[in-house]
């Protein structure tokens, strides 16, 4: 028997394609489908054989669930995630092994009600964009009051390690602020009333459903009860242990070094254990491959699931999140309507898949990422470097590789970030702008945009 849709072969009782996720029809074909397009990728422009077409013969684990019905993903997803962040990594209590270490550092971060980050990232080219792209370098400072819920953050663009333009963000309940010297000279502001008046005037509407702080509250609130559901609990200890028995040999111990933060405004050294957490190929097949086998042959999982997932839906149909995402509520509510049949048939499908290759197979992936944790369990700061790949490979046309280099830095946690608010004086309010005033803005902003390209890059326009 062949699938009707992308002509793979499957076994007389399957009720999907393993490879494209295709429904099987009750008169699928006894014929194998030929599919043009794979023909096409036979063979390359000089009529020579394309080694590409056994990368689509041997599809990958992605390509197997696809086009699965979302709501599996969806349950796997939301639940392994709530699961594996805000139960696995709470109760676990720090020592001098680094996984409970890092792991316990990780898990705090949901913790604080204040922080301050310090976020660069830099990219890095060789070739001929290099002489460009080598020299520029983004950096994100935010200050994030959760309890009084006010924020601050302001994202620069530095070359040759001096800055050419910043713009700086100033949020709270009642009011949001913007400020840059490099591109407007007034500070502008718009209220929250205003801003929600004119989303609901425009297309942006349900962008932003389930964004207010309302529906994050009822979110945290569905997060909490979770913690206490016994499925829950069960899940959460299973998975504490899997990670502290595989996650020893992918982190390394690198001793202590210096992190310079700004902490409360003065600038310090904050002295650190450094970890290297390694990314592989055979952390992909032991970590990746082995929580999905367990996640597919658990009871406590998928009863959670079938309990926990409806009332999720329910909460983000209320919220406007499920409707501006996209979500068939119509697959899913088929899918509850006989769970244990359908879920039991997705994860003999999930198990039949990871028992053969996919995840064995050699990526060539590598990459470190370093960790470094104060005294006190802190994380103070993390940094990594990763391969452009695919948008190395759109560059390559202009004979560049490259990579992107990412440092988060935590400067300070609770009591010691402070948010200020900017001065209000002079500024102007967007709400209150006509059409001319606006296109005058955007025309100001533009021009000094061309006079820092022209003056920093010496791109004439």
């Amino acid at each position: 028997m062949f699938c009707e849709k992308c002509g793979a072969q499957l076994e007389d009782s399957a009720k999907f394609c393993t490879v494209c996720g295709q429904e099987v029809g009750s008169q699928q074909s006894a014929e194998p489908y030929i599919n043009n397009e794979v023909d096409k990728l036979s063979y390359n422009d000089n009529g020579g054989a394309n080694n590409e077409i056994n990368s689509v013969e041997q599809s990958s684990l992605a390509q197997k669930f696809r086009k699965r019905p979302m709501f599996i993903g969806l349950a796997a997803v939301i639940v392994a995630l709530v699961a594996l962040i805000f139960g696995v990594v709470k109760p676990l209590i720090t020592n001098r092994n680094p996984v409970n270490k890092l792991i316990t550092a990780v898990g705090k971060l949901s913790n604080y009600e204040a922080v301050d980050v310090t976020a660069k990232i830099k990219l890095n080219m060789d070739g001929i964009q290099g002489a460009i792209f080598d020299n520029f370098a983004f950096v994100i400072d935010g200050k994030t009051d959760i309890n009084n819920k006010k924020g601050f953050f302001n994202i620069g663009v530095k070359f040759k390690d001096n800055s050419i333009a910043n713009i700086s963000t100033y949020y709270d309940e009642k009011v949001i602020m913007l400020k840059s010297d490099e591109l407007f000279k007034d500070t502008l502001f718009i209220n929250i009333d205003d801003l929600n008046a004119l989303i609901k005037e425009s297309d942006l509407q349900s962008v932003t459903d389930g964004a207010s702080s309302k529906n994050v509250e009822s979110l945290k609130k569905f997060g909490k009860d979770l913690e206490k559901d016994d499925n829950f609990k069960a899940v959460r200890k299973k998975y504490g242990k899997f990670l502290k028995k595989n996650l020893g040999k992918f982190i390394n111990n690198n001793g202590n070094v210096d992190v310079k933060v700004v902490e409360a405004g003065k600038e310090k050294n904050i002295k650190c254990n450094e970890l290297t957490f390694i990314v592989n190929d055979e952390f992909t097949s032991t970590i990746g491959g082995g929580l999905l086998k367990e996640l597919s042959e658990d009871n406590n999982f998928k009863a959670l699931v079938k309990e926990k997932l409806p009332e999720l839906v329910e909460l983000l149909k209320e919220n406007g999140a499920l409707e501006a995402s996209g979500f068939d509520m119509d697959k899913y509510q088929e899918f509850m309507k006989d769970f244990d049949k359908n879920w039991d048939e997705a994860m003999n499908e999930l198990k039949t898949a990871l028992d053969g290759n996919e995840l064995k197979e050699e990526r060539n992936l590598n990459t470190e990422l370093f960790f470094r944790i104060d005294n006190k369990n802190r994380l103070r700061q993390c940094f990594f470097e990763i391969d452009l790949q695919d948008a190395a490979d759109a560059l390559s046309k202009f004979n560049s590789n490259g990579s992107m280099g990412v440092e988060f830095t935590f400067n300070g946690f609770d009591k010691d970030v402070v948010v200020e608010k900017p001065d209000e004086d002079g500024a102007i309010n967007l709400a209150e702008m006509d059409e001319y005033q606006l296109m005058s803005l955007l025309g100001e902003m533009q021009e000094n945009l061309e006079i820092i390209l022209s003056d920093e890059l010496k791109l004439g326009f």
